[in-house]
């Protein structure tokens, strides 16, 4: 479910900023969306763990294991999809 909310997110973004996209607003775009999807799946996993396992869990250390394990990861690929977007935004 996190897919579509941080699309919606990201076009959003992305609508504001001007017709030339500049890497920093595209930057800004596509952290944001990854940033919103960890969120929302350290939720998810809170509420899997505490609901289905009734595991004794609160939600900072789910929160830390669910999203904060994966941000070096995440800022690879926002680097790697601000390039990308800004030299197809050139072509397109």
């Amino acid at each position: 479910l996190s897919l579509p909310i941080a699309a919606f997110v990201v076009s959003s973004v992305l609508k504001k900023s001007p017709k030339t996209k500049s890497m920093l607003n595209i930057f800004a775009a596509s952290l944001t969306g990854l940033l919103l999807i960890l969120f929302l799946g350290s939720i998810w996993l809170y509420f899997a763990l505490k609901l289905t396992m009734n595991a004794d869990v609160s939600f900072l250390p789910t929160f830390k294991a669910g999203a904060l394990l994966f941000l070096p990861g995440t800022f690879v690929k926002a680097i790697i999809v601000t390039f990308v977007a800004h030299y197809l935004d050139k072509r397109i």
